[in-house]
């Protein structure tokens, strides 16, 4: 009889425990500075929010850490398969938010569309990257 409690069922169940450990703390790290920006300045979508210096420096600080902590420990928990089409995603989402927002402030210049915001434009590479990975990891 096979044994199915043995040394590669416990690394899949660590790894899809890791998985979703990463998934759960982003999910509360998002909420988390939402919640204290709204605790702080009210509403975030409507006021039209400056944050305190020392607030700022520390936020940054934080979020750059929990995001390079993040994706350390994701690129540890996947196999090649899946690290091939994260790359190929980040790689087609980064093309995306280059020539996109230079494609973008030039016709702004001209004065055919309005300036766009950064956080829309990095949204949008996001997406089409999360998009690509997606397809290549599971077609």
């Amino acid at each position: 009889m096979t044994n199915v409690t043995g040394e590669g069922a416990k690394r899949v169940r660590f790894r899809n425990w890791r998985w979703w450990g990463i998934l759960v703390a982003g999910v509360v790290a998002i909420v988390a500075g939402f919640e204290a920006l709204d605790w702080i300045y009210g509403d975030p979508s409507t006021s039209p929010g400056k944050l305190q210096p020392d607030y700022a420096v520390a936020a940054s600080i934080f979020s750059v850490l929990i995001f390079l902590i993040g994706a350390f420990a994701y690129h540890r928990i996947i196999d090649e398969q899946e690290e091939r089409a994260a790359l190929w995603g980040y790689t087609i989402g980064f093309y995306a938010i280059c020539a996109g927002s230079m494609g973008w402030y030039l016709l702004a210049l001209g004065g055919l569309v309005a300036m766009s915001s950064f956080p829309f434009v990095i949204f949008g590479g996001a997406l089409l990257a999360i998009a690509v990975q997606l397809w290549l990891q599971y077609r």
